[in-house]
């Protein structure tokens, strides 16, 4: 071989081992920027997912601590009442993403809440061997913390699918909100862009190998040019990538050129595109939602000031008002009426409003009939909602004069169990005014005004009822002071010498007073001893002429301390009834006994009319047994003789 030969594959040689350096290099740099941009894309759209699964959960479960703080009358210990709520599963099961949902269990493990009916209520506990991923993570939310992770998921197909799970805890209850998907949901797009990378990759290694077989020169060169040319659009878009992950969308920009670097930007760009319209539409979404859930929790909150200030409200006309004014306040209708039905069930009247015209129908107290057309008088008559969106297309609607801009009525029953007692009456002056949202408030607020009205009406009659018995108490007391009074009045007397009695009729002879007069001299004090408000006696206080007259604050002490004879002497009388109750009853006990303990009936009728006598301490007393035709005057008779063939007994009483 020559010189110039070996020269020449000398530097063929060593052109060829630079450019196969160069290009070792290029396809290095180029694999690394692949994976590079391949890691920061799957990482980015992976984050984003997690994140999307988070603010789920959150929501859900910020959704449910609302409506169960609105809702206190909703008893977390009972699962049946819990789980048989419509408005608490609807916020409980929401979509996550394309396949995924939220659930809800307690801090037992019970699952509440779920998409399949056949979960609802099982032991999640149960799923620790099939599912042992998915348990270990339910488990530790069990105390109440915040947790989330990565599960496997077996598929029908026997394929195993990667799920990432959020659970948070709902404040101030046991329950927590469980929110799940599939993590490749949120990495298919960069999935696809990683086989375009692969592609293009695989494409820019041919073009070096056969742009190597050139020559070492030509090849060195076109490695050197193909490597920056590659590397340094590359590195845009790795930055770009980068970029997008901190949430910059508009980082990436599509390349106008042909090559594979500008399928591989349009193909980013694509991707990019289609992850920002996916959250701008996730953040409307939580936007219409969030606007929702604030209205919702106003009109609830106005159903819940009612049933508080209701609560505080005794008069029945001052609740109404108070109610159709909050209806006017949060719910913005022109018109607000609240009908009662009278004692009969013929008529409902309408007793309260909020509007210039339904004013002046209350002072010409309008009514409607029951079985007549219009909506009050279908709701009063079938205590069922009644919704008309559009009066003019709805053949039940009666035009009232007094309210002309009406384009719109609903009719909600004020029911006590299954008995109507009233009508809640909106009206707007926009056609389809109302949203089912609004009609199933407006029914909890129907309920609540329905229930304080039935509770002002209970507590009006009892308070009469109290009144009555009162005074009749009070009446039946006098009587008996009256009747222990009559023959003789109680009547005591302190002097130095001590406390005596006396007569009563004498001792106001001689004090020359009369219950009520005042002494002129100021050295007499009397105070009248009252008992359930009647005067049943008089205290007297005298004091010498040398002494000093009676001060207001003696007076006073005086009066304070004769209040309270009066309930003691009630109290004294009470007692002595009720021992004489007892004695009685045990009187007739003790006879009871000596008699039921004679053998045959001569022992009877003795042990009878000796107990008799005994305890009614009688002279004589006589008992005869036997048939006769006329009732003989035992007073004047004398006792028979031992003769006679009625069995008869006597005993001279002690």
């Amino acid at each position: 071989m020559s010189i110039r030969s070996r020269i020449i594959l000398a530097l063929l040689l060593i052109g060829l081992l630079a450019m196969s350096f160069m290009a070792f290099q290029a396809n290095q740099s180029l694999v690394a920027m692949r994976n590079q941009a391949v890691s920061d894309g799957q990482a980015a759209l992976e984050e984003a997912g997690r994140q999307a699964i988070r603010d789920k959960a959150l929501s859900v479960a910020a959704q449910l601590y609302l409506y169960l703080t609105l809702h206190p009358e909703i008893d977390l210990s009972d699962p049946a009442a819990l789980e048989s709520n419509p408005d608490l599963r609807a916020l409980a099961v929401q979509p996550v993403g394309q396949t995924g949902y939220t659930a809800v269990h307690d801090d037992q493990g019970i699952n509440h809440f779920h998409s399949s009916p056949t979960v609802v209520g099982v032991d999640l506990a149960t799923m620790a061997s099939s599912r042992p991923g998915f348990w270990e993570i339910v488990q530790r939310s069990l105390d109440g913390t915040a947790v989330e992770g990565y599960y496997g998921w077996l598929e029908p197909d026997n394929t195993m699918r990667e799920k990432f799970m959020v659970i948070v805890p709902i404040q101030g209850t046991n329950l927590r909100v469980a929110a799940t998907t599939y993590i490749d949901e949120f990495s298919q797009p960069g999935i696809a862009t990683t086989r375009s990378l692969d592609q293009i990759a695989s494409q820019a290694r041919t073009r070096l190998l056969i742009s190597g077989l050139t020559g070492a020169v030509f090849a060195l060169l076109a490695a050197v040019i193909l490597g920056v040319s590659l590397t340094n659009p590359l590195k845009r878009i790795t930055d770009a990538a980068a970029r997008v992950s901190e949430g910059d969308w508009s980082a990436i920009r599509p390349l106008k050129e042909k090559s594979e670097l500008g399928i591989l930007s349009r193909a980013l760009h694509a991707m990019t595109v289609q992850m920002r319209t996916l959250f701008e539409s996730l953040e409307e979404q939580v936007a219409s939602r969030t606007k929702e859930l604030s209205e919702r929790t106003v009109q609830l909150e106005a159903a819940a000031q009612v049933a508080r200030e209701a609560a505080g409200i005794r008069d029945v006309q001052t609740l109404l008002d108070e109610s159709v004014r909050l209806v006017s306040d949060r719910f913005g209708y022109y018109h607000a009426g609240i009908y009662l039905t009278d004692d009969v069930g013929e008529y409902a009247i309408l007793r309260a409003t909020n509007s210039e015209g339904g004013r002046r129908l209350v002072a010409n107290q309008h009514k409607v009939r029951l079985g007549d057309p219009g909506v009050v008088s279908y709701v009063a008559s079938a205590g069922k909602p009644r919704v008309v969106f559009d009066v003019g297309a709805d053949d039940i609607f009666v035009p009232n004069p007094e309210l002309p801009e009406t384009r719109s009525e609903m009719g909600l029953p004020l029911k006590l169990g299954e008995r109507v007692i009233g009508v809640l009456d909106v009206q707007s002056n926009e056609v389809s005014s109302f949203a089912p949202e609004d009609i199933s408030t407006l029914q909890i607020l129907a309920d609540q005004v329905a229930l304080a009205v039935e509770n002002a009406h209970l507590l009006t009659e009892s308070q009469r009822a109290l009144s009555e018995l009162d005074r009749l108490y009070a009446q039946q007391t006098l009587q008996t002071w009256q009747k222990r009074l009559r023959d003789k009045g109680i009547a005591f007397r302190y002097t130095r010498m001590g406390i005596e009695p006396a007569d009563a009729t004498d001792l106001n002879s001689k004090l020359a007073l009369q219950p009520g007069a005042d002494d002129k001299d100021g050295h007499v004090l009397k105070v009248p001893i009252v008992v359930r408000g009647q005067d049943m006696g008089t205290l007297i206080l005298r004091r010498d002429a040398d002494q000093a007259v009676w001060s207001a604050e003696e007076a006073a002490l005086v009066k304070g301390t004769i209040e309270q004879i009066g309930p003691a002497l009630e109290s004294a009388r009470l007692l002595e009834e009720a021992q004489r109750r007892a004695a009685r009853e045990q009187a007739v006990n003790v006879i009871s006994t000596q008699v039921r303990g004679s053998v045959n009936l001569d022992a009877v009728l003795q042990n009878t009319v000796r107990e008799l006598g005994k305890a009614l301490g009688a002279s004589r007393t006589f008992i005869r047994f036997g048939l006769q035709t006329q009732q003989p005057d035992l007073a004047d008779a004398a006792p028979p003789d031992d003769r006679d063939h009625h069995p008869q007994s006597s005993r001279e009483g002690v």
